[in-house]
Formats: C-alpha cells, structure tokens, sequence
C-alpha cells in the first residue's frame, strides 16, 4: 500500500505512523520522487537484510521501471523482503561476511563497471532528505515530540529539519551511524541483528523500529510520535 501522507493511529498515550504499511517503509516515498531527478535507471545500493534501505530502492524502482542491484553479506537470517524484491525485478549480488565500507566498495566499483549510478548508505544526500523532510510535513499535526530508529541517521536528520520545534528522539540499533543533530539518541540494547526483545503492540520492523518501544514507554511524552518507518 503507498500513500503519500503519513497514516497516523492512536496507541495509548503515542501517535504511531504507520510507515509499516508501505512495503519498502517510509524511505520509499521520497526515493520514488527523487530517483527520477538523477537521469538514470539503473541504481547500486550496499544493502543489508535488517535494514530496510535495500527494500525501499527495490520497491521504488519496481515502481518507477528502473532496475535495482543490492549488495548484500551473506547470513544465515532468512528475511522475506529479500525475496519478495527479487520477485519484483531486484538483482541481489551476496558477498562474504565483511565490513559495510568493504561492501560499500564492492557495490561503488560494480556500478563504475556498469554504468549504473551509485547510492550512499542511507540515501545520505541534501536532496534525498528534502524529499523526505517533504514527506514528513504531511503529517496532520505539529508533534512536539518524534521517535524514530537510527540506522544511518538520515532519517533522525530529515525529521529534525522538518519539525524544528520538536524533541527528536531516535534508537540506534547500529553501534555507527551519522545522526550528528541536536536531538537524543538512546542506544539498543538488543544488537542488530537479533530481533527487538520488548516488541510494541503493532507491526513493526523487529531489527529496528520495533527496538523504539522499549525507551517509549519509559521516557516518552504524552502525544509523542512514534514514527513506525519500516526501516
């Protein structure tokens, strides 16, 4: 299901968006206006199965009738979305068990040999985020108070600009990531590849937005946001 404006319900004291419903979560949205402004149709992504950046580009360019290579560390987790991509025209290349900037090498140098266009990790570009931010403003109120995971940091920055008067407050689920902005970060205690122990009463991402819920009902506000990205 896409929608172009964050879907919002009631859970307890917290609003939840549920970006869950989008079957490449919320960074879908924004890379299926932003792809088209990059003149290319082929895109490279270093991917990894408990993220959900690699689903999002899949779905994306499934949408736009571009083509989409993943370069994903072989593990033996089994995710659905990485079939279900692939179903829809993905290309998934598995590496060896490395590094995220070794597997980042081996996607940039395949999309030099290729001719394809290279994505960095999180989409982590002033235009990707605009394009997000845009998203973001949709919702039907101004939150004093968002919660969202940190994967890359893409995310958390995007939110931050969009609401400016809003206390982000973001999950990491990776030990590295780049949210350098002013909001607080609490940190997993599950590590990334173990699905969240405490789970939230609604689908939700277990690898990272389901890892929210844990610090959201302990420290969140009243009316808060819970931004549920399927990332």
């Amino acid at each position: 299901m896409i929608h172009e404006s964050p879907i919002v319900e009631r859970h307890g004291k917290f609003h939840v968006v549920r970006d869950d419903m989008i079957p490449g979560g919320t960074k879908q949205i924004p890379l299926r206006h932003w792809l088209p402004e990059l003149d290319a149709a082929h895109f490279v992504y270093a991917a990894s199965i408990f993220g959900k950046g690699g689903a999002a580009l899949a779905y994306a360019c499934a949408e736009l009738g571009f083509k989409a290579t993943l370069f994903i560390a072989r593990t033996d987790k089994n995710v659905p979305w990485v079939t279900e991509v692939q179903k829809i025209g993905a290309t998934i290349i598995w590496t060896d068990f490395m590094t995220v900037d070794r597997i980042e090498e081996l996607a940039w140098d395949h999309a030099m040999e290729t001719g394809a266009t290279y994505l960095p990790l999180g989409f982590a570009t002033a235009a990707f985020a605009q394009h997000l931010g845009n998203y973001a403003r949709k919702l039907p109120f101004e939150p004093a108070e968002i919660w969202c995971p940190v994967v890359s940091g893409t995310m958390a920055g995007a939110l931050e600009e969009a609401f400016p008067n809003a206390a982000i407050k973001g999950v990491a689920v990776v030990k590295h990531h780049n949210y350098q902005g002013k909001g607080q970060v609490y940190n997993a205690l599950e590590k990334f590849v173990r699905g969240a122990a405490i789970p939230p009463p609604f689908p939700s991402w277990t690898y990272s937005d389901a890892k929210i819920w844990r610090f959201a009902q302990k420290f969140g506000a009243e009316d808060a946001v819970i931004w549920n990205s399927n990332a």
